[in-house]
């Protein structure tokens, strides 16, 4: 959804950028919930595939960014 959403405004914005979204763990599809809700807001998702982040793919961004889970006082967040 990351990747859709930042291409999207790629193209809607004119912003130089471009994102690949990976994971730890690279299913065999799109989860379909997550292409239902996109296209509920007019985003495809058409031609995007589960992708494992592997060393190739860091090394071959710009700037990686992770989204990690830490858990702070028995509560789990998110940061970016």
């Amino acid at each position: 959804m990351a990747e859709a959403f930042t291409n999207r405004l790629e193209v809607e914005r004119g912003i130089a950028v471009r994102a690949l979204s990976a994971g730890t763990a690279a299913g065999a599809r799109i989860n379909p919930a997550a292409e239902q809700a996109m296209a509920e807001i007019g985003i495809a998702m058409d031609g995007q595939t589960p992708r494992r982040m592997t060393q190739e793919v860091v090394a071959a961004a710009s700037i990686p960014i992770a989204a990690v889970p830490i858990v702070i006082a028995n509560r789990r967040t998110w940061y970016a």
